[in-house]
């Protein structure tokens, strides 16, 4: 029996749709997140170079540190999920020697 070939989706089928009012905080985001979350400063100076209106800009922020705490989030239980894995070749490895 001949094996089925598995196509991937297309980038659009796969990223979750921005809503049109997040689409300000998105941008922000993705210019001014790091590994380890959004620091104030480089927040506030990128919605000042994007021209960010002030009375939006406590708005813009809020939405900005929800994603950043959703990916450190995300982030914190995939290193888990691989510390768990690797406790586990490291036991399984010790019971066999």
């Amino acid at each position: 029996m001949k094996k089925a070939k598995l196509k991937a989706p297309k980038c659009e089928e796969c990223k979750p749709e921005i809503l049109p009012e997040n689409q300000i905080a998105v941008g922000i985001y993705c210019r001014c997140a790091t590994g380890e979350g959004v620091r104030p400063e480089a927040l506030e100076s990128t919605m000042r170079i994007f021209n960010v209106d002030r009375s939006e800009r406590a708005e813009v922020a809020d939405k900005v540190l929800i994603m950043a705490g959703q990916q450190l989030k995300h982030a914190r239980k995939k290193r888990e999920k691989e510390n768990a894995e690797s406790r586990n070749r490291l036991c399984k490895h010790s019971r066999q020697a």
